[in-house]
C-alpha cells in the first residue's frame, strides 16, 4: 500500500522527506515497540530503498498531502 509520508515537522532527521511516496511494509507487532504510548506504527519503505518505522499520522492518503 502506497502512502505519503509527512512528520509534520517533528523529526528533524526525516522531515526532508516529507511528501515523499513510501510503501507500507507492515505494521509493526506491538512487542517490538510501547503501542500504550505512541498507537500504531508501521515500517515503511522510500523509492531509494530507504526504510525506517513511521506513527500513524505521519502516513497520508495518496491525493489529500497538502
Amino acid at each position: 500500500m502506497k502512502k505519503i509520508f509527512d512528520t509534520h515537522g517533528a523529526d528533524s532527521e526525516l522531515n526532508e522527506r516529507s511528501g515523499c511516496i513510501v510503501e507500507v511494509i507492515r505494521e509493526l507487532d506491538r512487542k517490538e515497540y510501547d503501542f500504550e504510548e505512541t498507537g500504531p506504527m508501521f515500517r515503511v519503505r522510500f523509492q531509494d530503498g530507504y526504510e525506517t518505522c513511521t506513527f500513524e499520522d505521519e502516513l497520508m492518503e495518496l491525493g489529500i498531502y497538502k
